[in-house]
């Protein structure tokens, strides 16, 4: 199979070198490897999330405002939903990463098992994981990736290790720690391997329940966040003249720019302490 992304990223890893802060780096970062730490959205999501936060910044104008001339200066609250969708998005990512990745190495076990060589099981696993997830998953991409650099005689060790520094997960560096450490100590290795292979699924079905608990109280959040916003439209709608004496006039829009700020503040608050790290 023929992986250009990854094979022109090799290229330059092998072509060249960086210095940064006076250290020697390699450079195995380019278009054809994910970048974990940051995630760039597609021109679908580009639309979807203007559209979205458009939305959003129209009815805050009207609701505290009750003028469309306010929209102009709510617009940081537009790049801030955009910057709020980035880091929602990664975290997604990274964690469907762990998932699939519990699932690959899992299918590499049963390869070691079956007789295969810990090199021909990421490349078999490669393949079941194109059945199970789609050739388009990131754990597809990435086995790609290393079976690439397989076949260009670089080691799994080191082809694991440049995934590790750009995911940055956990369960991927204790995997190749054990790894680096089997082959280099020896001993038996693929019971060392599956061992750890079952070690890391258990840690990642219990990060899974627990992302189940906490999905409860995110629910639990947005349908707060959204109160305040529901009472403001009843009593606009229900009666249009209660609140007349908060708009088109100076204190109305300082009282509320200030119960804005102590919303959006409110909102970060509550987002923050729902947003468990698991």
């Amino acid at each position: 199979m023929r992986i250009i992304g990854c094979q022109e990223n090799l290229k330059r890893q092998e072509s060249y070198s960086i210095q940064e802060n006076g250290k020697q780096q390699d450079s195995i970062t380019g278009q054809g490897e994910i970048q974990y730490n940051q995630y760039s959205l597609n021109g679908k999501e580009r639309i979807l999330y203007f559209v979205k936060g458009s939305g959003i910044v129209v009815i805050l104008a009207y609701l505290f405002y009750h003028t469309f001339w306010a929209i102009p200066f709510l617009t940081p609250i537009l790049f801030a939903y955009f910057q709020e969708r980035k880091i929602s998005l990664n975290k997604k990512r990274l964690f469907d990463l762990n998932i699939q990745f519990k699932d690959a190495i899992l299918a590499v076990s049963a390869s070691l098992s079956a007789g295969y060589s810990i090199e021909n099981a990421f490349k078999d696993a490669r393949k079941e994981m194109t059945i199970l997830y789609g050739a388009d998953s990131i754990i597809v991409k990435e086995l790609q990736c290393i079976e690439y650099k397989l076949n260009m005689n670089v080691t799994l060790e080191k082809a694991m290790e440049n995934f590790v520094m750009r995911s940055g997960q956990e369960e991927i560096l204790n995997f190749t720690q054990v790894l680096w450490t089997a082959k280099k100590s020896g001993g038996d290795f693929n019971k060392i391997i599956q061992r750890t292979a079952g070690i890391i699924h258990e840690k990642i079905e219990i990060k899974k329940e627990i992302k189940i608990l906490v999905s409860a109280k995110q629910l639990e959040q947005k349908i707060m966040n959204g109160i305040p916003i529901a009472i403001i439209l009843y009593i606009n709608f229900s009666n249009p003249g209660f609140l007349n004496g908060m708009y088109g006039n100076i204190t109305g829009v300082i009282l509320m720019t200030v119960c804005l700020v102590i919303y959006m503040t409110a909102y970060y608050i509550a987002r923050k302490i729902v947003d468990i790290e698991i």
